[in-house]
């Protein structure tokens, strides 16, 4: 039977993904559209072909060699050395295929892909990096730095109640004079790695796909907000992992990336929806900024006085105090006096 035909005779076949490793059963009717390659019977899901770029038709008669030379000029990495885990995927019309960042967990690795928007083309090139290069990042927003990637990471360690999601809302939205549209908004990332030591990841503006901005009760703002937190929550469990070697946040173990605390979780949602309520003109400037006191209270913590030690010499009279105790030389009473007049003296 040729490619096209519809023959129920056709066998019914199991593919993995090369890059993936997804799988799905198919015949030969529904082979190209679906990523199998006809010259190497080789399979290429959609969502992985689609975040290159790349439609059915761009690999469907391609060899094995010729797939992985067609990579090469194109700048992306093979398939067979990066398998994604965990991705980010774009939101503006036209580009949802692609991604803001992907993840190979296996490897420790992430790739933060360079678009080019072209007028006619646009461009990928693929930038591949170890967890250990990222160092930091900050969220930009009409060219002005809002948060700090640092203090959410601080956050994290000292287990503050507010989580990502409310820092991150909270910044864009808490200022008394509400920009109404914004023309930038992007994650700096700061990396360990001279011959890049830093890097976009664009949400808004130029080679973003939301070129001339928007206003900022749109949707497309806020689903290029969605993504940036999700982002923004990936780079500060990066970054915690390294600053922390006990820590593990993995979506193949026990700590999947997309989870977050649930206490944090709400309070991200309810700063939204405190934020839906400003924008609809049903609370005024300074109820926002009660209500969002309340929501993400103080992370000012009071410290417990540090206890002084005991010394050496101490803890030798303490202990032969508890001998003459139990041998009932002294009473409780006696005891409990004479360890006060001790520690007293201390």
């Amino acid at each position: 039977m040729g490619w096209f035909s519809s023959s129920t005779n056709d066998p019914i076949q199991e593919y993995t993904c090369i890059s993936c490793n997804s799988k799905i059963k198919g015949n030969c009717t529904d082979k190209r559209k679906n990523g199998i390659m006809k010259e190497s019977n080789l399979y290429l899901c959609p969502t992985c072909y689609q975040s290159k770029g790349f439609d059915h038709y761009d690999i469907e008669n391609l060899t094995k060699s010729q797939l992985l030379e067609l990579y090469k000029k194109k700048g992306l990495i093979s398939p067979y050395d990066f398998r994604p885990t965990k991705r980010v995927h774009r939101v503006s019309i036209g580009y949802k295929g692609l991604v803001y960042l992907e993840l190979d967990e296996f490897q420790r690795k992430i790739n933060i892909p360079d678009l080019d928007a072209g007028i006619i083309n646009d461009s990928i090139r693929d930038q591949i990096f170890d967890y250990s290069e990222i160092v930091d990042f900050k969220i930009i927003e009409n060219g002005n730095v809002k948060l700090e990637g640092n203090s959410l990471i601080k956050a994290a360690i000292g287990g503050a109640v507010f989580g990502g999601a409310g820092a991150i809302v909270g910044a864009l939205h808490g200022s008394k004079k509400t920009i109404e549209k914004c023309t930038e908004l992007s994650i700096k990332i700061v990396l360990k790695n001279m011959s890049c030591p830093n890097l976009y990841i664009k949400f808004i503006g130029s080679n973003s796909g939301i070129p001339f901005g928007c206003n900022k009760e749109s949707l497309n703002y806020d689903n290029a907000l969605k993504a940036l937190e999700e982002c923004a929550s990936i780079l500060t469990l990066i970054i915690r992992e390294n600053r922390d070697p006990s820590f593990r946040a993995s979506t193949l173990k026990a700590h999947p990336i997309k989870k977050i605390d649930s206490k944090r979780d709400q309070i991200g949602k309810a700063m939204q929806e405190l934020v839906a309520l400003k924008r609809a003109g049903l609370i005024t400037e300074e109820e926002f900024k009660e209500k969002k006191s309340q929501i993400i209270p103080s992370t000012t913590k009071t410290q417990p006085k540090p206890q002084p030690k005991l010394q050496k010499e101490t803890l030798e009279l303490l202990s032969k105090l508890e001998s003459l105790k139990k041998s009932g030389i002294l009473t409780e009473a006696e005891f409990n006096t004479k360890k006060e007049n001790l520690l007293k003296k201390r």
